[in-house]
């Protein structure tokens, strides 16, 4: 009952990555960590690397963010605009689920004491 309430990084990437649609694979392909590798984070047989934590990350978070597009207003904020109004439309629990996930991924020098 516990990891409900503390899940591991594993959990919190299993249900990052089911919330945003992809597979294993994709996320393998997407972050360049292999499939072997995911599988193992997921079944909690393995922890990632700070390295392999961030472009895990990177790829679950390119699909909410489009930088290639162009700037909406002059500034380049517009792949900020993108992923909050993606994030606003996750149902709560999603919502919950990806702020875990990324409070466990961040390096732990960017964490804030009092989270």
């Amino acid at each position: 009952m516990s990891e409900l309430f503390n899940p591991s990084f594993g959990q919190m990437l299993n249900r990052a990555r089911v919330l945003a649609g992809r597979t294993q694979q994709e996320i393998a392909a997407a972050s360049k960590v292999s499939f072997a590798r995911i599988r193992q984070f997921e079944s909690g047989f393995s922890e990632p690397t700070l390295e392999e934590k961030e472009a895990i990350l990177a790829a679950l978070v390119t699909d909410l963010v489009r930088l290639d597009e162009p700037a909406s207003n002059g500034n380049g904020d517009r792949g900020v605009i993108e992923l909050v109004r993606s994030y606003r439309r996750l149902e709560p629990a999603a919502q919950t689920s990806l702020r875990q996930f990324l409070k466990a991924a961040a390096p732990r020098s960017t964490q804030r004491s009092d989270a």
